[in-house]
């Protein structure tokens, strides 16, 4: 392992100094000192000297909650954008997707495949505040290489069972995270996104959908990626960054 990070390091092609901002929900936000953005920012200054990082993740975030704290309106934990851009960044990489494709609950839906396609954040809206979230950043950050992460698939067995549950306790399945059709339509808009505003897109939406071992990517719930899962998100964007 140590090797193979060492190699996709040495092979990232980055200028220095470099200062990296990681902008996400809970899985950027989680495991803090242990996640991927620690790993890819340790191998890169290990390999190439003078590359600092800011991990602004936010748990529980989708755009219009990360847009409203840019604006600084005192939004849910506004003390994590203090300073953002202090230094400026070079890179910017944007991980969002989980929160917002979130399938919302009423109390008539007892059973998951009663959820209609009514997501948190609806589409138009997603990709209507993520380009203006970029265009936002760009006017502080005009050097900026922007990268946008595609939501990563969840363990669906797992997030299925537990709506599944929760309606045979308590008669409400709650959110349903990670249902793949939606997934993949918010991915989807992410691509038109970064085409639309001239950013770099990274999936990990196969690499952790097709994965053999792919439970052992996540924690319980299914969703949030555990340290084997880190690993393989830190070594998708070196290598990324090699290419």
């Amino acid at each position: 392992t140590y090797a193979r990070f060492e190699a996709l390091a040495e092979a990232a092609k980055i200028e220095t100094p470099a200062h990296l901002l990681f902008l996400g929900d809970s899985l950027t936000d989680q495991r803090r000192g242990h996640n991927y953005t620690d790993m890819v920012s340790f191998w890169l200054d290990k390999t190439h000297g003078d590359v600092t990082y800011r991990n602004a993740g936010v748990g529980g975030d989708f755009i219009t909650r990360m847009w409203q704290r840019l604006q600084g309106t005192g939004a849910y934990r506004q003390e994590m954008y203090e300073g953002l851009f202090e230094p400026t960044p070079t890179h910017v990489f944007i991980w969002l997707g989980h929160n917002d494709s979130k399938l919302k609950p009423k109390p008539e839906y007892q059973t998951p495949d009663a959820y209609p396609f009514d997501p948190v954040v609806p589409l138009d809206t997603f990709e209507e505040t993520f380009v203006t979230v970029i265009e936002h950043i760009r006017e502080r950050a005009p050097e900026a290489k922007f990268t946008i992460l595609s939501a990563s698939s969840s363990v669906h067995e797992i997030t299925r069972a537990t709506v599944v549950k929760r309606i045979e306790e308590r008669g409400n399945g709650g959110s349903y995270f990670g249902k793949p059709d939606v997934l993949e339509k918010f991915n989807e808009k992410m691509q038109e996104v970064a085409t639309e505003a001239g950013s770099d897109y990274l999936d990990v939406y196969e690499p952790t959908r097709t994965h053999p071992g792919k439970p052992s990517l996540f924690t319980a719930d299914g969703v949030h990626i555990n340290q084997q899962g880190n690993l393989l998100v830190a070594r998708l964007i070196l290598g990324y960054l090699g290419e």
